[in-house]
C-alpha cells in the first residue's frame, strides 16, 4: 500500500523549459544568431545538465574561448541567467496541469 509519494518538482510539477529556453536566448542575444540557436537545440537535448555547463559549452565549444577565458564567463552568465529565470518560474501558468489535479485530488490520501 502506498502512503507516500515523493515528487520531483522540475517537469514533474512545473515546467521550466520554455522559461529556460527564453532566458538563454537572452542571455547570449549578443552573439550570432546561428551560434544561438545551436546552443538552444545543444540545451533541449541536454535538459538535466546544469547551466554552468552548458555556459561552459557555449563558449568553449561555439566560442572557441581558451579555458582562462570560459572561467570567468561562467559565474557571470550564470548569476545572470539566475536573474533572468527567478520571477518567472514563481510563475503559476508554468505548473503542470495534470499533476496539479492529482495533487488536489489526492492529498488526504497520501503524505
Amino acid at each position: 500500500m502506498i502512503k507516500n509519494i515523493i515528487f520531483d518538482f522540475d517537469g514533474v510539477i512545473l515546467d521550466s523549459v520554455p522559461v529556460k529556453t527564453e532566458a538563454f536566448r537572452e542571455l547570449f542575444s549578443n552573439y550570432d544568431k546561428s551560434l544561438v540557436d545551436e546552443f538552444i537545440e545543444y540545451h533541449l537535448k541536454n535538459s538535466g545538465i546544469s547551466r554552468y555547463k552548458k555556459i561552459e559549452y557555449f563558449f568553449k565549444k561555439k566560442l572557441e574561448k581558451d579555458i582562462i577565458e570560459v572561467e570567468r564567463y561562467i559565474k557571470f552568465y550564470a548569476k545572470k541567467y539566475s536573474m533572468l529565470t527567478k520571477y518567472e518560474l514563481a510563475n503559476p501558468k508554468y505548473l503542470i496541469k495534470e499533476t496539479m489535479e492529482f495533487i488536489e485530488n489526492n492529498y488526504k490520501k497520501y503524505n
